[in-house]
């Protein structure tokens, strides 16, 4: 999933062990958009704008902590960990494990893939996961359509 968005990004950073807040540019200070929360933190949030934001890890990891938002498409290459009032509105892809961890609110509205293995006890803080379909088709509705296969007849 990730090698098939990456080629689309909006954003990409490659980086290498490393925290983003929300300030940091290039990174999450480049405006990915702001999810609009919903009227309770078990509610979706909405958002009207769709991005992919590429991380390249090395095969080590990123952190996204300070209130770092957007919307879209999160690919990263490697393991991500979330923390401190994390938004997100859209498909979070992570090749490696997912962690959310430390004070402040997480949410996410649309859905989580982690490639790597994953226990219940990464999870902390006040961390809201809203599966939303709608979420995940506004993100991906107007993305171009990928060919899986190709096979011609004679």
């Amino acid at each position: 999933m990730v090698d098939s968005f990456k080629g689309l990004a909006d954003f990409t950073y490659t980086v290498n062990s490393v925290t983003h807040t929300a300030s940091t540019t290039p990174g999450p200070g480049d405006d990915w958009g702001t999810p609009t929360q919903g009227a309770t933190l078990q509610d979706p949030s909405s958002c009207g704008c769709s991005n992919i934001v590429h991380y390249n890890t090395g095969g080590t990891f990123v952190k996204l902590s300070g209130g770092v938002s957007g919307c879209g498409i999160l690919l990263v290459e490697g393991d991500l960990e979330m923390s401190g009032n994390f938004s997100w509105n859209g498909i979070v892809i992570s090749t490696g494990s997912i962690t959310l961890t430390g004070g402040g609110n997480k949410n996410l509205t649309g859905a989580l893939i982690a490639g790597g293995s994953a226990d219940a006890d990464v999870v902390g803080g006040n961390s809201n996961i809203v599966y939303c379909s709608s979420a995940i088709n506004n993100q991906t509705q107007n993305r171009a359509l990928r060919v899986l296969t190709w096979k011609e007849e004679m």
